[in-house]
């Protein structure tokens, strides 16, 4: 069983992503009421789970200056704190920056796997919204043929086939908002991804055990997720 089937309980997962508004502390935090923060990522993650998705993941995204490796402090942490369950999905050459040296793109996500001890791969586009080039998509797959690979950016029924023809799995964050992050996560546009998606695994004939796993962990909705917060 793959990475991704056995974390999300089924292959070709989709990832919903919350995006929380600037919180205290940061540049433009403007005195929202953290209960009202709260209130608006529920809705949203109730959106994603009605609408269907596999998953979600709450994240703030904010400009950081240089962004160094952490590779080592990570799996450093992970021992000490006896957290092999816990998975690194690598994002490599990040969406909103330019890497500070020219090396290909396949090798560095091997290095990300072999060096850094990743257990997945995100490959995302220039910029929100924005998918990856399928070439260099495919040029990963081709140097790592077995590896879990994620599509970071640029998600959306339009192109989720092709894109699932090289990749494992999807994270889909501003095509549910209808490209504005301050929006709600609208239903129907996650409805509508997940009625492709399922459309290519009824195609490719994937057998999910999602059903089973949501009867264990969420009897009463309508996907499996989990929750990881960033604070910035």
């Amino acid at each position: 069983m793959s990475l991704i089937e056995e974390t999300f309980k089924t292959k070709k997962a989709v990832i919903g992503v919350i995006h929380l508004p600037p919180l205290p502390g940061s540049p433009r935090y403007m005195g929202e009421e953290i209960g009202s923060i709260i209130e608006r990522a529920l809705k949203d993650a109730k959106a994603l789970s009605d609408g269907g998705a596999n998953v979600y993941i709450e994240t703030m995204v904010t400009d950081q200056g240089i962004i160094e490796p952490c590779a080592y402090r990570v799996q450093m942490a992970k021992k000490i704190y006896h957290a092999a369950d816990v998975k690194v999905f690598a994002d490599i050459h990040v969406k909103h920056g330019a890497s500070l040296t020219q090396r290909p793109l396949e090798t560095v996500a091997e290095e990300a796997l072999k060096r850094g001890l990743a257990d997945a791969i995100i490959l995302t586009g220039p910029s929100t919204g924005m998918p990856p080039l399928l070439d260099d998509v495919k040029r990963v797959r081709d140097n790592l043929p077995n590896a879990p690979i994620i599509i970071g950016s640029g998600c959306s029924p339009e192109n989720i086939y092709d894109l699932f023809r090289l990749a494992d799995a999807a994270i889909v964050g501003s095509y549910f908002r209808g490209g504005d992050l301050s929006a709600p996560i609208s239903k129907d546009r996650v409805e509508k991804i997940m009625a492709k998606v399922r459309e290519i695994r009824k195609e490719w004939n994937i057998v999910s055990t999602y059903a089973t796993s949501k009867r264990i962990f969420h009897p009463h909705k309508d996907c499996y997720y989990v929750g990881v917060e960033s604070f910035l």
